[in-house]
């Protein structure tokens, strides 16, 4: 969804100041991606749309994926993590599991994982 979607979406009114959008991305609440055609717009999945909030447990994972070393890893390479199954076993993706708390330590561990996994590429 675009940047006024999102902010829509989260109940915020459109306003002459910054999105809150970016805002709520600066803080690691979130995350964004540049389709082909340069425009940002933000996975609709991190919404929890009925609640008209960003899922809390977001910004944890974000942060599991990303602070290793340092490094923050392309947006796209998050946004592949959210969309694609756990694995054979577990044919859920990370997204759709968001709204279901008994999954969140789950989760946490396997965007930990996967943070650690980066962190290797980093220092080579």
């Amino acid at each position: 969804m675009s940047l006024a979607e999102a902010s829509a979406a989260l109940g915020f009114v459109q306003s002459n100041d910054t999105n809150p959008i970016l805002i709520a991305e600066s803080k690691g609440c979130l995350f964004s991606v540049v389709d082909s055609d340069g425009v940002q717009k933000v996975p609709a999945f991190q919404i929890d749309k009925a609640k008209k909030v960003v899922y809390p447990i977001i910004k944890d994972l974000l942060y599991e994926l990303n602070d290793r070393g340092g490094k923050k890893i392309d947006s796209w390479l998050i946004f592949d993590w959210f969309t694609s199954p756990i694995d054979d076993k577990h044919p859920f993706t990370p997204a759709e599991l968001l709204c279901d708390k008994n999954s969140h330590e789950e989760l946490l561990y396997l965007a930990s994982q996967t943070g650690a996994s980066n962190a290797g590429r980093y220092a080579i």
